[in-house]
């Protein structure tokens, strides 16, 4: 919701038929075979024989297999039986399958097939009655490879089928049981298959399987009959999804759109049902004639899209309309669909694939990386220290890949993962029908694996000159190359699948970042690494990344490369370790170890199966929604989390004398950690563990709330599609120590805890108990609560906390957050050990709307113990709770039930609270609670434009003391002090934006604290957490962006705001280096209506992101826990000056890892390490940007 893509155009698709003579045989695959475990070869891969007599298809429709009835069938020939069998022959009819006639147009198909005058083809007027034997047929008859052919005189039954018994020797003639169509009871099998709804009862009927029989006679015999019937089902489902144009690999040269070529029939069309027809009626009047020149269809594919400025150019809004807008982020695919290997002399190209693309950073907006397409696997046809190959199909692809093809036209394609192009360029998504090479390629598993090891640099790809079927690898390359897709079909139902899986490949969303994650001791070149999550939306997939950078957090790696990838890294499918809750433990998610409740959930074993990576049913007609080969979800919201030595929480001053005694030692054992991991949650509904040295996953979490719903939106209906994803994994994570007992041991002992919520993704909170020494080695035992099914319990998606009650037991202390069934605002106060909610403190509901509990914060005295928490509901009211003791049950709501404070902006209307509040000792005594208002949480929100504001506010409660019995405490909006921020924006030589905040002085008699409203845009809100900075106070909002323009991306507009924590006003000294000269002084000034003044807010498309210090090592911004890190030194060293004395450097990052740096008011002189500073802060460990902006 803070950032909003335009709307993405539809992308062109060229689609090209093989109509080459072999396109009209009625078997495959070609010569060999593979069933059950056996390898076998027939006759007939020369195209020379066919199923039935006067096929005017066939190319000689005299020259048979053989249909002859013997008693016992064990007599009938063995090749008879094989090409008959659809076991053997994957074209021959399938009692299995309901065949139904074409696609016709939109919601009508051709008309059903007559039996006893079945045609040969729809578009032939040829027929033969397949109701009876026709006896004395004289043709020559074959017999198999070794057999032969001759010619005879034979009776021919047209209505033989044969199905090869299971585990059977498809070369053993027993080894089949015989049907036939025209022999009652011998005409189908007893139970008819599920997928055969035409039949009405148990098993069908002899006239319901000989109108299917005729039905697949007709419409699905041959290879061009089935290639027409899965691409019209698949356009038909496509249409107002794409647009689309067609040709065929042997069409001459023709007009096409003003442009003469060959291949190309049709341009590209927005593929309505006007045009849908049309397309139809040209691809099913296909005849198949001539060779395979695949290699010289292919670019003149390219032509078509190349460089195009007139008035058919396929990057227009409507082609042929030259005054429309072309749009520059359309994809742009070439789906080419073969059953052959190319045989067209070579072209005069060169090794493409083996060299360096040009580089396109000169004309980069999106800032993507890399910029250029490398020569390097699974691209380079082998070794880099050895030559490539020159004019294989992979090169001739490479011209309209890595090539700019509009170069006049904004470069704005959304890249990814294997598609990093993000010029406009051309795509192969390949289709083999019945191929099979070298290189192991059956299923999506087995290329998935295959491309590993390319990409590893362990496989290469063979050569194309060497064999037939190192051609069908090449067809794979061309696609690899172009970051396009292949899909090889042996089965003729797979074909519509891989169709639809090929058309899915077209769409998705743009490839964005969720949340970014620091780690390193200091910045230093040599040891900082960026974490990075990424997803692409709505096709609901991810991958987190470790860049290495320098210390202005630019990637150090050419062209921007990542260190590892978490989705490189994956474990094989049943290598995963991913364990989920049973109710009552941790168990491995396993169809056998979840135990019945939660099979119950999921409905099946394959849904466990594709949740940890299988592949085998998933696509159109299958299962689950397809995912390319991506298994990771997509990370959203979670921000990662790392996990290593961590930081004190200062127990070791706890009241509780063993507790603390114990603490420094567990310390210890933290800090020898040599491995950390990174957490991440996702759509999948996995929080993963990646081990940070490789990226490789190390352990998964599925809550037990998450399945049920996750197990719906994985499935496809039965138009192929599938429910929007959901967030899955999607909370705030909260790392801590505590003293319990963990899951599995006898004693209590100190033990890192992680803590986490599915936010937008379900009602639930889980923990898991982290290993002291090794964390990677994690196990169900992990797993030691998770808390759902509460009514006073929504979703959790604003920061909680934990702590040790004075003198008690550890707490989570969460706000119940949004949509709780009971509708209430509820601090939940939830055991450590058990996951247990002890106490609830529920606050008053006013006007009785519904409500909830949002971000915590907390208050610790000297022993690091709680006793106070702050937090804000959706109804404007910030409240104060008192824990007095070691007791649960002796917390209460501050001052009787009244709260601190009730927000509203000036007309009256409530201003509701989601970000934590910032506490601290207020100088006036007391607590000074910081906080800002607004919120985001359903798509309604955006358009929200009611005035938020920011406030500081005094809490009189002296400091570690309970407010339950006090006197009730209420502050007023007219006793604030109004601060304002100056309209007109300044623009500094820096580039930056600047404005400027007044400096009115609070008058402690008059006010009780101060206010400023969020009026430089309309919308603005205040969404995270305020820092403390040098004893200022730094916040930032933002402002969601409203409907974006196509191929644009509109991000929310971030503000962020340095005053002074106690009144609000402007810093009197400079803080930014406005003039960008390199040093903060008074050339910094800025020119205000009531003279000169400093900017104290800085406006930045990004948002920023955590103060650095100077040693910043694991930062934050809005992190669940102050108290997660050591007190760090805020000062950065300043060896250049760039600060005058008594002033301290600090940094912001953005979002895209850049620094702004500033200066800050201190109490200690600036030295060039900055020792001897007093002031410090707390640095968290976790860091997301507030704006999911694409990352590239």
């Amino acid at each position: 919701m803070l950032s909003q893509e335009g709307e993405a155009p539809r992308p062109n698709l060229m689609l090209t038929l093989d109509d080459s003579r072999s396109m009209n045989w009625d078997f495959l695959p070609d010569g060999f075979f593979s069933r059950q475990g056996v390898n076998g070869l027939w006759l007939g891969q020369d195209g020379s024989v066919a199923a039935f007599p006067h096929d005017p298809l066939s190319g000689n429709g005299l020259t048979l297999v053989p249909a002859q009835r013997r008693e016992p069938a064990t007599l009938e020939p063995i090749y008879q039986k094989q090409y008959r069998s659809p076991d053997v022959n994957a074209l021959f009819y399938n009692p299995d399958v309901r065949y139904l006639p074409w696609v016709a147009r939109s919601g009508a198909r051709w008309s059903q097939a007559v039996a006893v005058a079945a045609r040969h083809d729809p578009l032939t007027l040829a027929t033969l009655d397949l109701t009876r034997m026709w006896p004395q047929q004289t043709a020559r008859f074959c017999f198999g490879r070794e057999a032969g052919c001759r010619t005879e005189t034979q009776d021919f039954h047209p209505g033989l089928y044969y199905r090869l018994r299971s585990g059977g020797d498809p070369h053993d003639p027993a080894a089949y049981q015989r049907f036939d169509l025209n022999v009652a009871g011998e005409h189908a099998p007893l139970s008819k298959h599920p997928a055969r709804t035409d039949c009405a009862g148990p098993r069908c009927t002899q006239a319901e399987e000989r109108q299917n029989f005729a039905n697949w006679f007709t419409y699905h015999r041959h290879r061009l009959s089935i290639a027409k019937a899965a691409l019209s089902e698949a356009l038909a489902r496509a249409v107002g999804r794409v647009r689309v144009g067609w040709g065929t690999i042997n069409q001459p040269d023709a007009w096409v759109d003003e442009l003469h070529m060959a291949v190309v029939r049709q341009g590209v069309r927005e593929l309505d049902t006007h045009h849908l027809t049309h397309v139809l009626q040209g691809v099913q009047a296909i005849q198949a004639q001539g060779e395979t020149p695949l290699r010289t269809a292919v670019p003149s594919v390219g032509r078509y899209f190349r460089a195009r400025n007139d008035r058919w150019n396929p990057w227009l809004e409507i082609p042929g309309e030259a005054d429309t807008a072309q749009a520059p982020c359309r994809r742009a695919f070439h789906l080419l669909m073969t059953d052959g290997q190319y045989n067209d002399p070579a072209p005069a190209i060169g090794d493409l694939d083996g060299q360096d693309g040009p580089d396109h950073a000169h004309a980069n907006p999106l800032g993507a990386q890399p910029t250029r397409i490398l020569a390097a696997p699974p691209r380079r046809d082998g070794p880099a220290d050895q030559p490539g190959r020159a004019a294989t199909l992979a090169d001739t692809v490479m011209q309209d890949y890595w090539a700019d093809l509009m170069p006049r036209l904004s470069n704005r394609v959304p890249p990814t993962p294997d598609d990093p192009a993000f010029w406009q360029h051309l795509s192969l998504l390949a289709v083999g029908l019945g191929l099979q090479g070298e290189l192991p390629a059956t299923n999506e598993a087995e290329r998935a694996n295959t491309l590993a090891q390319l990409r590893a640099g362990q496989w290469h790809w063979p050569d194309p000159n060497t064999s037939l079927a190192a051609r069908v690898d090449d067809l794979w390359h061309a696609a690899v190359n172009t970051g396009g897709a292949f899909y090889t079909v042996q089965q003729a139902q797979d074909l519509e699948r891989a169709l639809q899986a090929a058309l899915t490949q077209t769409h998705g969303g743009s490839i964005q970042s969720g949340g970014v994650a620091w780690a390193g001791q200091r910045l230093s070149v040599d040891g900082l690494t960026r974490y990075v999550t990424r997803y692409r939306w709505p096709a609901a997939w991810g991958d987190v990344q470790a860049y290495a950078v320098d210390a202005s957090g630019e990637a150090t790696a050419p062209g921007g490369a990542w260190v590892w990838s978490a989705a490189e890294q994956l474990p094989a499918p049943m290598d995963r370790a991913l364990v989920t809750w049973n109710g009552t433990a941790g168990v491995p998610f396993t169809w056998e170890g979840i135990g019945v409740d939660n099979q119950a959930r999921l409905g099946a074993p394959h849904v466990v199966d594709y949740v940890r990576g299988e592949t085998s049913f998933e696509g159109a007609g299958q299962w689950f929604r397809p995912r390319g080969g991506h298994v990771l979800g997509a990370f959203v919201h979670t921000p990662p989390t790392l996990v290593q030595a961590g930081a004190s929480l200062g127990y070791e001053r706890l009241s509780d004398a063993q507790a603390a005694a114990t603490y420094p030692a567990y310390r210890a054992a933290r800090q020898a950690r040599r491995e950390g991991v990174l957490w991440a949650g996702s759509s999948a509904g996995v929080l993963s563990a990646f081990r940070l040295s490789d990226g490789r996953e190390v352990f998964g979490y599925l809550p037990q709330a998450g399945l049920e719903r996750m197990a719906q939106v994985m499935r496809l209906d039965t138009t192929g599609t599938a429910p929007p994803p959901v967030m899955g994994v999607d909370g705030p994570l909260l790392e801590t120590d505590a003293y319990l007992q963990p899951r599995g041991e006898a004693a209590r002992r100190w033990a890192n805890l992680l803590v986490g919520s599915l936010g937008a993704g379900g009602r639930a909170l889980f923990a898991l108990a982290l290993p002291t020494s090794d964390v990677t080695a994690l196990s169900a035992d992990a797993v030691q609560w998770e808390l759902t099914d509460d009514a006073d319990l929504g979703h959790v998606t604003a920061p909680f906390q934990a702590g040790r009650l004075v003198g008690g037991e550890g707490y989570a202390f969460v706000g119940n957050g949004v949509d709780s069934p009971s509708g209430e605002a509820v601090l939940l106060v939830v055991s450590l050990q058990t996951g247990r909610i002890v106490q609830r403190l529920r606050v008053p509901s006013g006007d009785g709307a519904r409500n909830g509990l949002m971000g915590v914060q907390l208050l610790r005295n000297a022993q690091e113990e709680v006793y106070a928490a702050y937090a804000g509901d959706l109804q404007g009211h910030l409240w104060r709770f008192d824990f007095p003791d070691a007791d649960p049950q002796h917390a209460g709501v501050a001052w009787g039930g009244r709260p601190l404070f009730s927000a509203h902006d000036a007309q009256g209307r409530p201003q509701p609270f989601s970000a934590p509040p910032l506490v601290g000792p207020h100088p006036a005594g007391g607590v000074g609670v910081l906080v800002g208002t607004g919120r985001l949480l359903h798509d309604i929100d955006v358009a929200t434009s009611n005035v938020q504001s920011f406030y500081g506010l005094r809490d009189p409660t002296p400091l570690e003391t309970s407010a339950l019995d006090a006197l009730p405490v209420s502050v007023d909006r007219a006793r604030l002090l109004t601060q304002q921020v100056q309209p007109t924006p300044i623009a500094g030589s820096d580039g930056q934006r600047y404005l400027s905040v007044t400096a009115h002085a609070l008058d402690p008699a008059q006010h009780d604290g101060w206010v400023l409203d969020l009026t430089v845009q309309a919308g603005q809100r205040v969404l995270s957490a305020a820092q403390w900075v040098a004893g200022q106070v730094l916040f930032s909002s933002v402002t969601p962006p409203q409907r974006a323009a196509v191929c644009e991306l509109a991000q929310a507009q971030a503000h962020h705001f340095v005053l002074d924590a106690w009144s609000g006003a402007a810093i009197t000294t400079p803080l930014f280096d406005v003039n960008a000269d390199g040093v903060v002084n008074t050339h910094d000034t800025v020119n205000l209506p009531a003279g000169q003044g400093v900017a104290a807010v800085l406006s930045t498309d990004p948002v920023m992101g955590p103060v650095l210090g100077a040693q910043a090592g694991l930062v934050s911004a809005g992190s669940s826990s102050a108290a997660t890190a050591v007190s760090t030194p805020i000062c950065r060293p300043d060896p250049l000056g760039k600060c005058p004395p008594h002033h301290c450097l600090v940094a912001l990052t953005r979002a895209d890892a850049a620094h702004i740096e500033l200066c800050l008011p201190d109490r200690c002189a600036r030295s060039p390490d900055a020792e001897g500073c007093r002031d410090k802060v707390i640095l968290d460990r976790i860091w997301r940007p507030l704006l999911n902006p694409p990352v590239f």
